[in-house]
């Protein structure tokens, strides 16, 4: 929420909703109601996490795919060099 808070492309946080795995996470720029700690470190420790974030600002989409970001996979690619 605090990287997509400092987006200067939104004018007004209080359109904006994020879920993880489908889990509401913010609705509307505040706390989901549904939102619980424990519920939000299960949806984050799966192998594959979705996030969606709806920023109210119309109907467009993007989706950006990445990989393992893992503490392994960065010391593994941290000693190379180029």
């Amino acid at each position: 929420m605090a990287a997509v808070g400092r987006c200067k492309s939104i004018d007004d946080i209080s359109k904006t909703s994020i879920r993880i795995n489908n889990l509401p996470m913010v609705n509307k720029g505040s706390k989901s109601k549904s939102h619980s700690e424990k519920s939000a470190s299960k949806a984050v420790k799966k192998k594959n996490i979705k996030i969606d974030i709806n920023l109210g600002l119309g109907k467009k989409t993007h989706q950006v795919n990445t990989s393992d970001f893992s503490e392994d996979y960065v010391l593994i690619n941290s000693e190379y060099r180029s």
